[in-house]
């Protein structure tokens, strides 16, 4: 038996924690993730950096360059989601979706599909301001 040991320390305290082979199921929980070197990583990769040539960042007011800035560090770290400095709430990035592979229907502001899934009238929806979709620009 594999027998961890993992110090922490905060300040002057010191934290020793034992596991029994965590480090061995956590390697493996995080090499699933899209690191940029299969096949279906290659193709988001693609289709993020067509995404992102498209942008026209003099479009964006301050608080959307805010939110893109955020958008794009965690695309760059391939997270699913950011947090919205503004609302605090969690965003599904373009990665995610892209992950996904189809639309949810649920009017999320960085939908590649273009609101496919959506039943709304379009006078509700949020306009798309060259990085996502806003109610800023409104």
């Amino acid at each position: 038996m594999l027998l961890n040991r993992t110090i922490l320390r905060y300040g002057r305290a010191t934290l020793v924690v034992l596991s029994l082979g965590f480090n061995k199921l956590h390697k493996a929980k995080s090499s699933r993730t899209y690191s940029g070197t299969d096949g279906d990583s290659l193709i988001l990769r693609r289709k993020i950096d067509e995404w992102s040539s498209n942008i026209k960042l003099d479009l964006l007011t301050r608080s959307e360059l805010v939110i893109h800035r955020c958008h794009i560090e965690a695309v760059k770290g391939y997270k699913n989601f950011y947090v919205d400095p503004f609302t605090g709430y969690k965003v599904l990035t373009i990665y995610a979706h892209l992950k996904r592979g189809s639309c949810c229907g649920n009017v999320c502001r960085h939908c590649p599909y273009s609101f496919a899934n959506v039943t709304r009238s379009s006078q509700a929806l949020p306009k798309f301001n060259s990085a996502f979709y806003s109610y800023l620009s409104n």
